[in-house]
């Protein structure tokens, strides 16, 4: 497997990570009690951005013919 490709898996995993954590912590309703509207709307905005990108990574990975291993 090409060095690029690693890193891409890499960066899947990371991000995949990341976003998990990020959506479990804004999912919690005690969490959200602490932010005003105008930053839950943003944190949930974020979220949006991340699995967008979350999504063009993963169908990179794929066109180069490798299975994500979740």
């Amino acid at each position: 497997m090409e060095d690029y490709v690693k890193r891409l898996l890499d960066e899947e995993k990371e991000l995949r990570t990341r976003c998990e954590k990020f959506e479990k912590f804004i999912s919690n309703e005690d969490n959200l009690k602490k932010l005003s509207i105008d930053e839950q709307r943003l944190m949930w905005q974020q979220l949006g951005f991340m699995e967008a990108y979350y999504k063009a990574l993963t169908c990179r990975i794929e066109k180069k013919g490798v299975a994500l291993l979740k």
